[in-house]
């Protein structure tokens, strides 16, 4: 059974002399001034005052493979790590979810395509700790701005269902002038299926014959991602 959120207790001289330094280093340069493991450290001492939170960073990133995988983890992988327990794991998906809703609103603001490299982090972050596939629909203006989204189909760890249809209905329910399609590859490779180029190809005939724009469909996954327009597969 995992134990954690300040079960375990550590010298409390040592461990608050070493988080006033990492403290003061994070004031002087931000990031900048620390590891990943040591900003990991730092935040984790938020949900466990009490403990040396350094050996939990380490584990996390080892376990997860970096900070992209810890904080695309889901609360249930991230309470199978020793030390982390619910109130840690919240800690962390919460921290996703602020972060996810900070890249959609900054992404309202500007075009979709003068900036693909933040739809593909909003898009990662917003469908991360999903152990199955997922589709999410952005809208957009005529300007390629965001002006909503909807999570579209959930399906299995290999594939969701997605009606051309459905999508087609939605993006005229919301009035948008086009749409981005994005789904994730839980098996960590964005490598587009058969499937997926299928769907590509129904999506925008689907969307031709009523004048939206299918701006792109991305894929993402733990590995990366995969843009049919960058791709020039579209």
């Amino acid at each position: 059974m995992n134990v954690g959120d300040g079960n375990s207790r550590s010298r409390p001289s040592v461990v608050h002399g070493h988080r006033r330094r990492l403290r003061q280093r994070f004031g002087t340069g931000h990031l900048t001034g620390l590891q990943d493991y040591e900003a990991l450290e730092l935040l984790l001492t938020f949900s466990l005052p009490r403990i040396d939170t350094k050996p939990i960073a380490r584990t996390l990133l080892k376990r997860f493979g970096g900070l992209v995988g810890v904080f695309g983890a889901s609360e249930h992988e991230l309470q199978e790590v020793a030390g982390v327990g619910p109130r840690t794991a919240t800690l962390l998906t919460l921290l996703r979810e602020v972060s996810s809703a900070c890249l959609r609103d900054g992404l309202a603001k500007r075009s979709v395509l003068n900036n693909p490299g933040d739809v593909a982090d909003y898009a990662r972050m917003a469908l991360a700790g999903r152990s199955t596939e997922a589709c999410l629909l952005l809208f957009l203006d005529a300007k390629n701005h965001i002006i909503g989204e909807e999570l579209v189909a959930e399906g299995t760890v290999d594939r969701a269902t997605v009606l051309p249809r459905r999508v087609i209905e939605l993006a005229l329910s919301r009035k948008a002038a086009g749409f981005i399609l994005i789904h994730n590859h839980p098996s960590g490779t964005a490598d587009p299926s058969a499937e997926d180029d299928r769907l590509t190809r129904k999506v925008k005939a689907a969307a031709a014959a009523v004048e939206l724009r299918f701006v792109d469909h991305l894929i993402v996954a733990s590995g990366g991602n995969y843009s049919y327009r960058q791709s020039g597969a579209m």
